[in-house]
């Protein structure tokens, strides 16, 4: 048994579904997260994760791999104490008191490893430049082993930015308004230190005082999520799906043994279109944006910037 603050896990059994096993410990990680929505994390978003990159997938020894990777994207990210490392590095660094993802699956044999090597990835890490990030998953390199590791990850990457691009989403903001009524009479610095963890302070900094007002709290909650709306939206135009689009349809191609090209194309140009209903600006501001900007024609692509272009000049 390996501890997560003071809380026992167990370790995967020889044999065991891994997709069982990842499932039961990412419900056990996330008990009580929910999402912007208000549902719970683990129901709507890794469930749903782990069902549409099985969609993607083709048959490949990777297959359980991925589907278990799904559920545990997140974990060493966003649960404190949790930790995963690259099992093909040679010395790895190890955080004391963590409990490590390639510990719990070490049993799982080279499954195990593979599940490991695509959580290691999909984990950005405080002090990397998120761009370093990005174009780390969509670098393959050459040994086929990797190639197909990373090529996969970056499958299990637009599907998770599938799921969180979505501009119908509204912000539940009930949890947050009770909190906030307990300090009807509260003073001011509890006021500020309450505005700061929710993140509105600039809001109230700007109104001049640190008063309890609803109104204000709430509009500033609804358009903070907003903002960060329109912000996955500039990240996914800029870089995300147009390096995605090249890396996965253009250059691995629809010869590949690893996902179905026709689904992922269908998937990454919904998330286009979902993102521009985000994006505050024009699609033509679009072509000039990060890797859009003079991107290279390729003979025989319609590149999906341009097919949605079309379809929407058709359609006025």
């Amino acid at each position: 048994m390996l501890y997560y603050y003071m809380q026992p896990i167990r370790k995967i059994e020889k044999g065991e579904s891994v997709e069982g096993y990842a499932s039961n410990l990412a419900y056990s990680l996330f008990k009580g997260i929910t999402r912007d929505t208000g549902l719970p994390y683990t129901h709507d978003h890794l469930a749903r994760l782990a069902l549409l990159i099985g969609d993607l997938a083709l048959p490949s020894k990777y297959h359980d791999a991925l589907i278990a990777a799904a559920w545990l994207h997140d974990s060493a990210e966003d649960i404190e104490g949790i930790g995963v490392f690259d099992p093909f590095e040679k010395e790895p660094a190890r955080e004391k008191g963590a409990v490590y993802l390639n510990d719990l699956l070490e049993n799982a044999g080279d499954t195990g490893k593979y599940i490991c090597f695509i959580v290691n990835l999909m984990t950005h890490r405080k002090g990397m430049l998120y761009q370093s990030y990005v174009y780390k998953i969509f670098t393959f390199p050459e040994k086929p082993a990797l190639r197909d590791l990373h090529i996969l990850t970056g499958l299990l990457k637009m599907a998770d930015i599938r799921l969180n691009t979505n501009p119908d989403e509204k912000k539940n903001v009930n949890s947050c308004v009770e909190d906030y009524f307990t300090l009807r009479n509260a003073d001011e610095k509890s006021l500020a230190a309450f505005y700061s963890k929710t993140k509105v302070i600039d809001a109230f900094r700007k109104s001049g005082a640190m008063v309890f007002d609803v109104g204000l709290f709430v509009e500033t909650l609804l358009e903070g999520f907003k903002q960060k709306q329109r912000a996955i939206a500039t990240d996914n135009i800029c870089q995300y799906l147009p390096l995605a689009e090249h890396r996965l349809l253009v250059e691995v191609g629809k010869n590949n043994a690893l996902f179905d090209w026709q689904k992922l194309r269908k998937m990454l140009k919904s998330t286009y279109i979902d993102s521009l209903r985000c994006y505050p600006g024009s699609l033509y501001d679009v072509k000039r944006m990060g890797i859009n900007r003079k991107a290279p024609k390729i003979s025989g692509y319609t590149p999906l910037l341009k097919e949605i272009r079309l379809e929407a000049a058709k359609a006025e």
